[in-house]
């Protein structure tokens, strides 16, 4: 599976979900989010830790992430464990994925891939992309699971739609592959979407402009400027809906 601390998955969430989803309905915990962005983590500590006492889903799946990667607290597997449980035990699907990210990596609990799949599974169903991009990685492998490259599609196509550039790229290099279908147009087009929701830093962004370079030999001009047009609509699509 591509690297990707949770601290970075998590965050980018923050950002995008609560900020527009939660601040409104609940101040104290955007007063936590502007805390940790502001990297004053003791407040943010604080404020996570009572609003996750009051039963918020969100507060104790973020205050977990914060023991998970020792972000403003001694790193610890358990309290996180136990955080996202209770989250995930709310129907929080971030919870979920956590829980399932966990299980996966042995972290505070013994690794069990049948558990992974279960809360990511359940997680997936509320439209968590980085549980339809875990569930499809799985699937690509056959870790826990049957190796079936037609369930990695449909997981990654509705994870990339819902603006995951982890399964952009996955969904591009399924098209180069032709795991399911060669289509060296549309694969073109999914790595560029990738690239596009990416920036310059990150590892995704690289992957997907080495493997850009590589596929555009595979095109004619005509079929180049085809994949560049729809990778631009595809973008335009998924950004619009986010």
């Amino acid at each position: 599976m591509l690297k990707k601390t949770l601290l970075i998955v998590f965050f980018i969430i923050l950002g995008v979900f609560f900020t527009n989803t939660v601040a409104c309905a609940n101040p104290s915990l955007q007063e936590g989010l502007n805390a940790y962005n502001n990297k004053n983590y003791k407040e943010a500590y604080n404020i996570f830790s009572i609003l996750s006492q009051e039963g918020n889903s969100q507060a104790q799946y973020i205050l977990g992430s914060m023991y998970l990667d020792g972000i403003g607290v001694k790193k610890d597997y358990k309290k996180a464990y136990e955080l996202f449980m209770q989250s995930a035990k709310q129907n929080n699907s971030f919870g979920e994925y956590a829980l399932g990210y966990l299980y996966k990596h042995g972290l505070g609990v013994k690794k069990d891939l049948s558990k992974t799949l279960y809360w990511w599974e359940k997680s997936a169903k509320e439209n968590n992309r980085d549980a339809l991009y875990g569930l499809g990685f799985l699937y690509s492998m056959g870790q826990g699971v049957e190796l079936n490259y037609k369930k990695s599609f449909e997981y990654w196509e509705k994870a990339s739609y819902l603006g995951s550039n982890y399964a952009q790229y996955r969904l591009g290099l399924l098209y180069y592959e032709g795991n399911i279908e060669k289509n060296y147009v549309y694969a073109y087009a999914w790595i560029d979407v990738a690239k596009k929701f990416s920036t310059p830093d990150e590892e995704i962004y690289k992957l997907a402009l080495h493997h850009l370079n590589i596929v555009k030999y595979k095109l004619t001009n005509n079929e180049l400027l085809q994949a560049k047009e729809l990778a631009d609509k595809l973008y335009n699509q998924i950004k619009s809906n986010q």
